[in-house]
């Protein structure tokens, strides 16, 4: 399909006239009726698409807000409508022409902003030498494929209404029947400030195009018209340095390559005499559009021609290009300095905006199919609540703009628009940027405040600006700084902010946003920063004291509230789909001001291959069901939890789980839980496999199935099936391939079953951690992992050519066992610390390690290294893969403790228990069990016994003849008649002791051992029974004392008499306690008048003296 445009004009009686033209297609006309008014109702736009009668009457609504948006003098009232769609026939955007001038790129989606783009030039030239067309373009694209996944309909939970609520409005607003609903809300930040309007070919004289940008490129003559064009790289660097009006001497009269259609070719650099001599900065006009002289055109040209010989340009009739590195800004021209950076950088704003607060332009490169642009960012603002930034687009101010780059800082998804951000352009020195606006405490700019920044052993001050801005440069990168404010009689708390370091295409240090709000005058204050990794401030968080109004975090993550003196009560923050390192704060008395209240953050994202709801990875309801899908566009900060499932990368080879810079991947879950602490990996296994292809049919296997970035964590998790038999990179770790992320780590994981041809097939480069490597296979170097950091680690079953186990990779407290190679089984040229490595195999030399430095092991044969032992490490269970030690085992407490690292080893238990850290992965954590037998029994094991944590201990009760096992006592607690006790999963020091008791016979309660005493063994029988004849059984007399084979012996009432005091006397046992009692009427209670304990003899005199006279007596036995 050819490019297809339409224009609309509406004509009379309510008809709208479309005119359409295409490649290849012939004119037409094609009229369409328009029913009532030729306004939509706001309502309409609900359906997402946008016509382009919408989107005109948007940009009507629009201008009705307010004349000259940022300051753009553009008209007032639609003129025309133009229409862009990509080959598949889908709209991209919608050009709104403007009268008297101005154009308005307008978006095809409700989902997304409404004004993409607004210029005060007349023509929009929809080609790919138009920068902004360019822009816009491969923005849109990437927005719409975004939008239209069901991951972006949760990306844009929070924005997604916002832009659909905008539309309605803006509808409404251009509506002469609705209430207008929208203020003119134009708050410009930074004025375009770059001042040029330069283009990259020829100027007008005012009768004909004169040489004046390509008045030296090439192919012919100096001055010629037809020269070709300089090149947007070229024009861009030219502006810089014009801006800067540097370098201030000359350039000298180096040589460099440049392409003449291809061909290679060698020239000089001219400066500003021709000679390499300083450039005439004054003699070149900002905005030569008309009357330059031939002196004017020569100094534009020398600047442009040398910017493009430092980039390498490649010249052609039709365009030209190249690239700038910062290299050549600071060798060639003398800056101080330049950083490039990726322009999916999630710090992309700290990179633009800090650079805008300092007036310091910043060249943005877009790139196209078969080519890109570099246009100069100089400005930047906010139009109902969007923000732009002004791009100059180097084509003579015909398509410069204010665009609305996505602010991917903003949210928790992003996709790449720009290809590089060049920044930090300094003449001299170096260093990083923070910035921010003094407001005052109803959020108003104030202008002329005194800004005190101190760190990093210096003091900077400035005034701030217009719109309150204040931006101090060149700061120590790492570095923390104070910043006070000085303002009459208002009152500022200070802020607390640290610099990072800008590294080439990786982290920004710069701090923008760093605003400087006024507070009340009384009470102390309390503020901090909620970030998430790489210091991505969370905006939008509700900060809430108890009975003081809540806050909210501006868009760096920072808040501030005041609080009485002496305030005591609970902080609550939240915000939906953030985890917060601490949900609430509890403050008792506060008595000082709190600056540095800091809480980290996660962005919670849920993956569930079972979900059934929106599948916008807002919820375990909604999760996304394809790990893929919830990986892209993710930043720094995102925790994604995944629930138990097979998850596959995609159906190419080539397509593996990419993790973003400091993304977590957890998982380990079953999809009800709340909390990343709930999570139990053994129960609920989250497996990421590369077997996308035929089940089982490891040829058509995924090469790798994760790709690791730096900062980056896969925890609780199984990776298997990578089978990396490609070409290049390709071969290189089967599971996990970490080229160029030396940070990326691997937590808790299990990494089986992968292969490469080549390097790794487990693991290529990064850090392993609390891991199992097993099965994985190499054709050459490294079965296991290949230049990995591994700590606390199983490496089982691995096998290669070199290196089995592991090559050139650093083990500390690691095992490796049952590993194979040829060379080094277990290890090959690596380093072993604090580890294990026996029983591995090489078929030539080198079975547990080959050429490998090895301290405080345990491998044969005995290493030369410090520490090293040549003994069995005495495994508790070999036979079953139980690597564990034994209590008796010679590894323990042997290691090197500044070594360590990790906290907890493979189980988790605390990875040094006594004073001196164990070799291998498992650290021995005894506990001790003190084990007591009560009497007439015995317990085994008795005394301390020594028990592995988290195993079990049978204790053996063993009672005595006619007893039994009553009870068994654990840590204070009955659990009841055990004749055998098992003491499960011991996880700390406890006591247990056993309870043994007497059999008794069931009808009368005397215990078998005392019958037997007397010869009596059948139990049942002779308890019940007199024996003796004397009236009492056998078991009463149990309970009396008495001999049940003795008449003589029983327990009787003898004499009683009065003699003054009461005397009585009767005969019974010599050891149970006796009570007399007494009753005045046998249907009375009786009543204990005296105890006898224990009696003296066989025959008992009592002298009762408070005893009644008259009554009844008895005597009772207790036993």
């Amino acid at each position: 399909m050819g490019l297809l445009k339409a224009y609309f004009q509406l004509g009379r009686d309510g008809w709208i006239i479309m005119k359409l033209f295409a490649n290849n297609i012939r004119w037409s006309w094609i009229a369409f009726c328009v029913c009532g008014s030729a306004f939509l109702n706001a309502s309409s736009v609900l359906s997402e698409t946008v016509s382009t009668t919408d989107a005109e009457h948007a940009v009507a609504g629009w201008l009705s807000t307010g004349q000259s948006p940022l300051g753009a003098q553009m008209g007032t009232h639609v003129l025309r409508s133009e229409s862009y769609q990509d080959d598949g026939g889908q709209v991209l955007f919608h050009v709104i022409y403007l009268e008297p001038s101005g154009f308005v790129l307008v978006s095809p989606d409700t989902r997304l902003e409404p004004i993409l783009a607004f210029s005060e030039g007349d023509v929009f030239e929809m080609t790919d030498n138009n920068p902004l067309f360019s822009l816009v373009g491969k923005d849109l694209r990437a927005r719409l494929s975004a939008t239209t996944s069901s991951k972006t309909a949760a990306a844009s939970t929070s924005l997604q209404p916002a832009s659909v609520n905008k539309w309605e409005r803006l509808l409404a607003q251009a509506s002469p029947r609705a209430p207008k609903g929208i203020a003119s809300v134009d708050d410009l930040r930074v004025a375009s400030f770059v001042g040029s309007r330069w283009n990259q070919k020829t100027a007008w004289n005012g009768s004909a195009n004169v040489a004046c940008y390509n008045y030296y490129t090439p192919p012919y003559a100096e001055g010629t018209a037809s020269n070709y064009y300089s090149g947007c790289v070229a024009t861009a660097y030219a502006q810089v340095m014009r801006y800067f009006q540097y370098p201030t001497v000359g350039v000298g009269v180096g040589s460099y390559q440049i392409y003449i259609d291809g061909t290679p070719t060698t020239r000089t650099l001219r400066g500003g005499n021709g000679s390499g001599g300083p450039y005439n900065w004054t003699n070149m006009p900002l905005m030569p559009w008309t009357g330059l002289t031939a002196a004017e055109r020569q100094d534009i040209g020398a600047v442009c021609y040398d910017a493009g010989l430092a980039a390498h340009m490649s010249y052609t009739a039709g365009s030209s290009s190249g690239y700038m590195p910062p290299s050549s800004l600071t060798n060639i021209f003398r800056f101080g300095n330049v950083v490039e950076g990726d322009g999916d950088n999630w710090g992309l704003m700290n990179m633009i905006n800090a650079n805008m607060d300092a007036r310091l332009p910043t060249p943005l490169s877009v790139q196209r199919p078969g080519g890109g642009h570099l246009v100069l960012c100089d400005g930047y603002g906010y139009n109902l609540s969007t923000l732009y930034h002004h791009i100059n687009m180097g084509w003579g101010g015909s398509y410069d703009a204010w665009y609305a780059l996505p602010d991917i800082d903003a949210g928790p998804y992003h996709y790449v628009v720009l290809s590089t951000v060049t920044y930090n352009i300094y003449t001299n020195g170096r260093g990083e940027i923070v910035s921010g606006r003094v407001l005052s405490s109803n959020g108003l700019p104030l202008t002329n405040s005194l800004v005190r920044l101190t760190g990093a052993g210096t003091t900077n001050e400035m005034l701030s600006g217009a719109n309150g801005i204040y931006a101090f440069t060149r700061l120590t990168p790492n570095a923390d700084y104070t910043i006070t404010v000085t303002n009459g009689a208002l009152r500022f708390p200070q802020r607390l902010v640290h610099a990072g370091a800008s590294v080439a295409y990786g982290n920004c240090g710069n701090r923008w946003g760093v605003d400087l709000p006024a507070v009340g005058s009384t009470g102390f204050v309390v503020a901090g920063q909620i970030e998430r990794a790489g210091q991505i401030g969370v905006p939008g968080v509700a900060v809430c004291p108890d009975g003081l109004n809540c806050v909210t975090t501006d868009a760096s993550g920072y808040y501030v509230f005041t609080v009485p003196e002496s305030w005591s009560g609970t902080v609550m923050y939240a915000r939906e789909r953030y985890s917060l390192a601490s949900g609430s704060r509890v403050y008792a008395g506060v008595s000082s001001n709190l600056f540095a209240e800091n809480i980290a953050a996660r962005f919670m994202i849920y993956v569930d291959t079972d979900a059934a709801g929106a599948n916008d990875g807002s919820s375990w309801a909604n999760a996304f069901t394809n790990l893929q899908e919830a990986l892209t566009g993710v930043g720094p900060g995102t925790a994604i939890l995944a629930a138990e499932g097979v998850y596959t990368p995609g159906s190419n080879r080539w397509t593996y789980f990419t993790l973003p810079s400091g993304v977590e991947v957890y998982g380990g879950f079953s999809g009800i839980e709340t909390d990343l602490e709930q999570r139990n990996p053994a129960l609920y296994k989250t497996i990421l496999s590369g077997d996308i292809g035929v089940a089982g049919n490891p040829a058509d296997n995924c090469y790798h199935v994760v790709q690791g970035a730096d900062n980056a964590l896969l925890d609780s998790l199984t990776v298997c099936g990578g089978y990396a038999n490609g070409a290049s990179s390709g071969q290189y770790g089967g599971g996990i391939y970490n080229a160029g992320s030396p940070n990326m780590l691997v937590s808790q994981c299990i990494v089986t079953g992968n292969y490469a041809l080549m390097y790794g097939g487990g693991v290529y480069y990064g850090k392993v951690v609390n891991s199992l490597l097993a099965q994985n296979r190499a054709d050459q170097y490294g079965g296991g992992a290949y230049r990995t950091f591994m700590e606390n680690c199983l490496i089982y079953s691995n096998s290669a050519l070199y290196g089995g186990g592991m090559f050139r990779s650093t083990n500390v407290n690691c095992t490796l066992v049952e590993n194979s190679a040829t060379f080094g089984g277990g290890a090959y040229e690596g380093r072993l610390i604090n580890s294990i490595a026996v029983s591995n195999r090489a078929a030539t030399s080198g079975p547990n390690y080959y050429s490998s430095d090895v301290s405080y092991s345990c491998a044969a044969p005995l290493a030369a290294g410090l520490g090293n032992l040549n003994a069995d490490p005495r495994f508790i269970d070999s036979v079953h893969a139980n690597y564990r030690l034994q209590i008796s085992s010679p590894c323990i407490d042997t290691g090197q403790n500044a070594w360590v690292q990790s906290a907890q080893d493979l189980d988790g238990q605390p990875r040094i228990w006594t004073n001196r850290v164990d070799l291998g992965a498992y650290e021995t954590i005894v506990y001790t069990l003190t084990a007591t037998a009560g009497s007439h029994g015995a317990l085994n094991p008795t005394g301390a016994v020594r028990v592995l944590a988290h195993s079990d201990q049978t204790f053996a009760l063993t009672p005595a003849p006619y007893y039994h096992a009553a009870d068994v006592v654990q840590a204070g607690i009955s659990q009841g008649p055990f004749d055998v006790f098992v003491w499960t999963n011991v996880t700390a020091d406890g006591t247990l002791s056993a309870v043994f008791a007497a059999n008794l016979t069931t009808n009368t309660g005397a215990p078998q051992w005392w019958l037997a005493e007397y010869g009596l063994t059948n139990f049942e029988a002779d308890a019940g029974a007199d024996i003796d004849g004397d009236g009492i059984l056998s078991g009463q007399e149990y309970a009396a004392d008495t001999s049940p084979t003795s008449s003589d012996s029983c327990l009787r009432m003898e004499q009683i008499w009065l003699d003054g005091d009461s005397w009585l006397r009767w005969t019974g046992g010599l050891s149970v306690t006796q009570y007399l009692e007494w009753c005045d009427g046998l249907l009375d209670a009786w009543l204990v008048i005296a105890t006898n304990t224990p009696p003296t003899a066989a025959t008992n005199a009592l002298n009762v003296p408070s005893a009644p006279s008259q009554g009844f007596y008895r005597i009772r036995t207790v036993r």
